[in-house]
């Protein structure tokens, strides 16, 4: 899925880590990173609504629509909107661009610039230095750099309600400077989704093309 497909005040990190050098205050960040890391990896499914905004800046364009995220384990998921559903059952990814009624099949290894869920909310931990950002939001603003000055994700920002480790916002920068915020609303991580959530099957008169 090629996402284009995402502090309560700067004066809270002073209240929480006053005087703190440089070493203290990168433990303190990648210790929230640590606990955002656990909460979702730990939870077998969860759900969340949200609000996708994304900029191009090379064309000076932006794009907002809004859709809910249903995740389970093994790299499952399911990403719905009003203009494409992408569904992942682990292994295959099934993409349903409506607009032209069409729905693309593939094998999840092969998809090339996946960006899946679990990835940016299970694994930054691993691939991305943290660090505290003075971006004033929903929570406290964590800047992740990647490691790997390959990745297709060079840059990401989470806004996390430290009180519950709850992402509520997040915005990725790709290798093409393209910008996606999303804004995350009503978790429930019990959604006891039912066995069909991580399949798809194209609708009648939907063109289905199979990628090698």
């Amino acid at each position: 899925m090629k996402m284009r497909i995402r502090l309560i005040l700067a004066a809270w990190a002073v209240c929480l880590f006053p005087g703190a050098g440089h070493a203290q205050t990168a433990a303190r960040a990648a210790e929230l990173v640590a606990r955002v890391d656990s909460l979702y990896h730990a939870s077998p499914y969860w759900k969340v609504e949200f609000t996708e905004t994304v900029r191009y800046p090379i064309f000076d364009e932006t794009e907002t629509e809004k859709g809910t995220l249903t995740v389970g384990p093994d790299g499952r998921f399911r990403l719905a909107t009003g203009r494409r559903v992408v569904v992942s059952d682990g292994d295959t990814l099934w993409t349903h661009n409506m607009k032209a009624n069409q729905v693309t099949v593939e094998r999840v290894a092969k998809a090339g610039e996946v960006v899946r869920p679990a990835d940016f909310l299970f694994h930054f931990r691993e691939k991305y230095e943290s660090a505290w950002c003075d971006s004033e939001g929903p929570g406290q603003c964590l800047r992740l750099s990647a490691a790997d000055e390959t990745a297709f994700i060079r840059e990401m920002w989470l806004w996390v309600e430290p009180a519950t480790a709850h992402v509520k916002r997040a915005r990725y920068r790709d290798i093409n400077q393209n910008e996606t915020t999303f804004e995350f609303a009503r978790i429930n991580f019990d959604p006891r989704p039912d066995p069909g959530t991580f399949h798809f099957a194209a609708p009648p008169g939907v063109e289905v093309v199979r990628m090698p």
